[in-house]
């Protein structure tokens, strides 16, 4: 059961480019990051990120560190391609989305209703800011293939 899914897409506009190239570009970026790949059908790939090495919390270095998997499908858009990437957080991703609520909900035995307040909507904050760092590692990922394999194309 899939609870929490991000969602990246990107165009890439070079009509000299085939569907096939393109997933190859993506599919070696991945094993590059230490992902097992498998292509499900001829424009989309299935890939689940080993859980070494430890995830870099970097925006400028493509990273999946902080994903567990997820799918890239590449579709034909007004000339060329929309890839979209689904991506699952790993699992303490999503039990520290709950934590707040928990500690809303159950709060600690010391403390009182004010103070329960403040730790979980103190907590949302950081959440979102974990959030929005996988959000923009996938962009990042996938822009800086996206610019590999133009670059790659141009040259030939």
């Amino acid at each position: 059961m899939i609870l929490f899914e991000l969602k990246a897409s990107t165009d890439v506009n070079a009509a000299a480019l085939s569907r096939s190239l393109l997933l190859d570009a993506y599919e070696s970026a991945l094993r590059r990051c230490q992902a097992t790949v498998v292509r499900v059908g001829e424009d989309e790939l299935s890939f689940r990120v080993s859980t070494e090495p430890p995830p870099r919390l970097s925006l400028s270095d493509p990273d999946l560190g902080l994903v567990s998997g997820g799918t890239i499908e590449v579709a034909a858009a007004g000339g060329g391609f929309r890839v979209t990437m689904r991506a699952r957080p790993r699992n303490w991703f999503l039990i520290l989305s709950m934590a707040p609520w928990l500690l809303l909900l159950w709060g600690l035995g010391f403390t009182t209703a004010p103070w329960r307040w403040l730790t979980a909507f103190g907590g949302l904050p950081l959440v979102a800011l974990l959030w929005t760092v996988v959000w923009a590692n996938l962009h990042t990922f996938m822009d800086h293939t996206n610019r590999a394999v133009t670059e790659k194309e141009g040259t030939e």
